[in-house]
């Protein structure tokens, strides 16, 4: 029954007369994005809203255009909404007019150039939603990414403080956000990301469609992330090349991304083409990861590392580059996995080397792992909810 747009339920007549009783509102969550491409803050975000919804809350992803790899992925009970523009400039206006028209009780963004632009139309709009902001890359590092992302230490500096609510993912992001910015460090809150769902384990547990997988004799290697020079891939392939002078082994990276053409040229040019895969990007990695004898991540930067705590969760070894800043804080500083310098291949060859003769103990690796999960990631978030809607 609706009355003066309140909904009651009328309830059994145990009394003679019917009481009416108030059915909360339920509170709306909106987690904006350029689209649901397969990043991992979009995978972060979808594997964290069915524990959204059983809190209570209805969940809005708006993004900037459909055509994203995770755009079938969306959770029953959580909406998809485009505002149908393909450049950020003009996702402004249409940002604005749709909060203004259905302002929810918090909007979350999380990906760099959209966190600005979502600070601009809180002061546009003046509507009482609550905005947070999660950093999931490394700012400073972005910024030499050109175009748009140079101009966003300034912006962010002018920006931030309209925040209602920060997070960064690494101790290392919210340390960097602050000096990129300016940014009072004790008002940042770090939530690492979870990776461990209900279902992991049998996700793990999948059939692994590659032929190479599992290993039947030398050992396999592979590497996860877009085809961009944030991953670093050239390092892997050209560490792969020297490891390969002594000993066979095979390399699979999955992903897609611009980057594509300029590795297969230096996998070629180095003798190591055939015994390199590119299979493009794969929805479940985790059979890769759990079947591969090492995962290797040898990026120039990172805000976290998902891909690193997954295969802790699969027990599979890892070697990782020492970069800012989630790796060394997952890793313990090396004590789950090795850490090399950045860009050095030759270092990455030797640690690949010894960590394939003398892998970590798979239930070390797992109980670390263990301790990225969905269920506490969400908790915290949902914490802080409450917290940032509390009179």
């Amino acid at each position: 029954m609706c009355d003066g747009g309140l909904e009651f339920i009328v309830a059994p007549p145990v009394c003679p007369l019917p009481i009416k009783q108030i059915l909360p509102r339920k509170r709306r969550l909106v987690l904006y994005f350029p689209m649901l491409a397969g990043g991992g803050a979009e995978k972060l975000y979808l594997n964290l809203t069915p524990r959204f919804i059983e809190a209570g809350w209805d969940i809005v992803f708006l993004v900037d255009k459909i055509g994203g790899a995770l755009d079938g992925s969306v959770p029953e009970g959580a909406q998809l909404v485009q505002l149908d523009v393909d450049r950020l400039r003009h996702a402004l206006p249409k940002l604005i007019r749709y909060l203004r028209r259905e302002p929810p009780d918090i909007l979350l963004s999380s990906i760099s150039p959209n966190n600005a632009a979502v600070l601009l139309a809180k002061l546009v709009t003046l509507i009482r939603t609550q905005f947070l902001i999660t950093q999931h890359n490394t700012l400073s590092r972005e910024a030499n990414n050109g175009g748009i992302y140079r101009i966003l230490p300034l912006a962010f500096r002018l920006l931030l403080r309209f925040a209602d609510d920060v997070v960064a993912v690494s101790r290392g992001v919210a340390v960097d956000l602050a000096r990129s910015t300016g940014f009072d460090p004790a008002k940042i809150t770090v939530i690492p990301n979870g990776v461990v769902t209900d279902d992991f384990a049998e996700r793990a547990r999948a059939e692994c469609p590659h032929p190479w997988l599992p290993p039947t004799g030398e050992p396999v290697l592979l590497g996860v992330g877009r085809l961009t020079p944030q991953k670093d891939f050239a390092t892997l392939i050209r560490a792969f090349a020297e490891l390969r002078r002594h000993r066979p082994a095979k390399l699979i990276i999955l992903g897609e991304g611009p980057e594509r053409a300029d590795l297969t040229a230096l996998a070629h040019s180095l003798g190591v083409a055939e015994s390199i895969d590119m299979p493009g990007y794969v929805a479940n990695p985790l059979p890769y990861i759990s079947n591969a004898s090492l995962l290797v991540l040898s990026s120039a930067y990172e805000g976290f590392g998902l891909v690193l705590a997954e295969a802790l969760a699969c027990g599979t070894p890892v070697v990782s580059t020492n970069c800012d800043h989630g790796p060394a804080e997952i890793l313990d500083g090396g004590r789950y996995g090795a850490l090399v310098p950045v860009g050095d291949w030759s270092s990455m060859a030797s640690a690949i080397d010894a960590t394939v003769d003398q892998p970590a103990a798979r239930s070390i690796l797992q109980a670390r792992g263990d301790e990225y999960s969905i269920a506490a990631c969400a908790a915290r978030y949902l914490e802080l909810f409450e917290t940032m809607l509390r009179p």
